[in-house]
C-alpha cells in the first residue's frame, strides 16, 4: 500500500509540474523578431502552447519550442471551420499539410519536408471535385500533373521536369473539346510544336 501511495504521489507531481511549467499563450501575446517567436516584454524564446485569435482575427492553436512552432498547428476560419492544419518542425513546415475551404470541403493535402512539398498533393475545387493533382519534388512539380474543371472534366494534363512542362500537354475546354492554343509539345514551359 506504502509502494502504491509513493508511485500515486510522484505522477501526481510529475503532471502537475509539466503542467505548470507549460505556459498556453494567446498568439498576440507573443512577438517575432529574426524568425524567434518571444513572449512579450521577455528575451526568451517561447516554449509553451498558444490558442486563439491572431492578428488578423484566425484562431490558431499549436505548441512552439524555443521559439518556434513545432508539432502539429491548426488555423480556423472566423466561422470556426478548421482552415488548415499541418506539422512543423523546428519551425518549418514538415509532415502532413491540409487546407480547407471555408465551407469545410477539403482543398489541398500532401506533405512537406523541410518547408517543400514533397510527394503527392491533391487539391480539390469547394464543391469537393478533384481540381489537380501531382508530385513534387524538393518544392517543385516532377512527373505527371492533370488538373480538371469543377464539373470533373479534365482541364489539362503534362509532364513537368523541375518545375517546368516537358513533353506533350493536353489543353480541353471545360466542354471537353481540345484549346489548341495550349495543346502541344513543351520544353522548359516552352511550347515548340502543336
Amino acid at each position: 500500500m506504502k509502494k502504491l501511495a509513493i508511485t500515486f504521489l510522484t505522477i501526481l507531481f510529475c503532471l502537475t509540474s509539466s503542467i505548470a511549467w507549460s505556459e498556453t499563450l494567446s498568439p498576440t501575446d507573443l512577438v517575432k523578431r529574426n524568425g524567434i517567436h518571444y513572449k512579450k516584454f521577455t528575451n526568451v524564446p517561447f516554449t509553451g502552447s498558444v490558442k486563439g485569435k491572431d492578428k488578423d482575427g484566425y484562431f490558431e492553436k499549436g505548441i512552439y519550442k524555443d521559439g518556434k512552432k513545432n508539432n502539429v498547428f491548426e488555423t480556423y476560419y472566423e466561422n470556426g471551420q478548421l482552415e488548415s492544419k499541418g506539422t512543423f518542425k523546428d519551425g518549418k513546415f514538415d509532415g502532413v499539410y491540409e487546407y480547407y475551404h471555408e465551407n469545410g470541403q477539403l482543398c489541398s493535402k500532401g506533405t512537406y519536408k523541410n518547408s517543400k512539398e514533397e510527394g503527392l498533393w491533391v487539391f480539390y475545387h469547394d464543391n469537393g471535385e478533384l481540381w489537380y493533382k501531382g508530385t513534387y519534388k524538393n518544392g517543385k512539380e516532377e512527373g505527371l500533373w492533370e488538373e480538371y474543371y469543377d464539373n470533373g472534366r479534365l482541364d489539362r494534363k503534362g509532364t513537368y521536369k523541375d518545375g517546368k512542362l516537358n513533353g506533350i500537354s493536353e489543353h480541353y475546354y471545360k466542354n471537353g473539346k481540345i484549346n489548341n492554343n495550349y495543346h502541344g509539345t513543351y520544353k522548359n514551359d516552352v511550347k515548340t510544336s502543336d
